[in-house]
């Protein structure tokens, strides 16, 4: 009979998300355990690029990445009145490249492995000396 290997992941932002996706891959029993009530949303947009493009790509999500990223439709330089100077196009964003909405990307990831992953949210890991 072989043994359930289990794995318990602090933190459930990208790292502790993704870390939960590969290991739940490699047939561990994930727990991951959140400090917070729940998934912390908001902050400033993520970059994608270089390697991560290939293991968001591994995982499933670079075609959902794609539809959702941003990107500047234009470059204004302004004055210091606020006045626009000069704006610069965006023709086209880089192919690989990726800029997304961090609330977007975490629910994504989330999204990925809810139903094979524990999640544990408002509680955290606390380590005793023996």
């Amino acid at each position: 009979m072989e043994q359930i290997k289990k794995v318990l992941v602090s933190g459930a932002s990208f790292a502790g998300l993704t870390s939960a996706y590969w290991l739940n891959k490699l047939g561990y029993k994930v727990t991951v355990v959140e400090i917070g009530s729940h998934l912390k949303m908001g902050g400033t947009p993520v970059d994608i690029k270089n390697q991560t493009v290939d293991i968001v790509n591994r995982m499933g999500l670079l075609e959902q990445i794609k539809a959702n990223r941003i990107g500047p439709a234009k470059w204004e330089f302004k004055n210091a009145d606020d006045v626009t100077q000069y704006a610069v196009s965006v023709e086209k964003l880089p192919d690989d490249e990726f800029e997304i909405e961090r609330n977007i990307l975490l629910n994504m990831l989330f999204d990925l492995i809810k139903d094979d992953v524990e999640f544990i949210f408002n509680n955290s890991i606390l380590v005793s000396a023996l």
